[in-house]
């Protein structure tokens, strides 16, 4: 029998912001409340897609962050909230493999899981029902028409935009 994934607990999660500010608003905040061991900042991102029936070119910023795959559905949750955008792309993927001592890192970096006990291992975790955190300046929410829900929102390619915004 093959041995269990090592990294089977670890995911990754991709996100995409409209500016370096943004992106390193919600890296920071992932980090300090310990839901994300790392966040990776990656400007220079391009992103194509289809909004309100028209082809779109953005210039944003990535994030890639480390965290428990227990803690993902909060991550997302989290960047949701902290996100100027009003469907952005937040994306988790499971991890095949990494470096055990990099995979270790993690672990002890990020909140445990609630138990059954109700014991979380660490510093309490936001509320689902928090309020969100006052947007980011330089960044406007989207604001979609009822027409934007049809057909053109591509499963990956979540980054909408206000057609009075300017393109980035």
């Amino acid at each position: 029998m093959a041995d269990p994934n090592p990294a089977d607990d670890i995911v990754s999660v991709f996100v995409t912001c409209g500016s370096r500010e943004a992106a390193e608003h919600i890296a920071t905040t992932l980090v300090e409340e310990r839901l994300a061991a790392c966040v990776n900042v990656l400007p220079g991102v391009t992103s194509v897609y289809r909004w309100q029936g028209e082809l779109t070119k953005d210039a944003e910023v990535a994030l890639l962050a480390k965290c428990r795959a227990s803690q993902a559905a909060v991550v997302s949750e989290r960047v949701i909230e902290l996100h100027a955008y009003d469907v952005p792309c937040v994306v988790v993927h499971p991890l095949v493999g990494g470096s055990p001592t990099f995979l270790d890192w993690v672990r002890s970096q990020t909140d445990a899981p609630v138990d059954a006990g109700g014991d979380a291992g660490g510093e309490a975790l936001p509320a689902a029902d928090a309020e969100p955190s006052a947007d980011i300046p330089g960044e406007e929410r989207p604001v979609p028409s009822s027409d934007d829900a049809g057909g053109d929102l591509p499963g990956d390619a979540s980054e909408r935009h206000n057609e009075d915004e300017p393109a980035l």
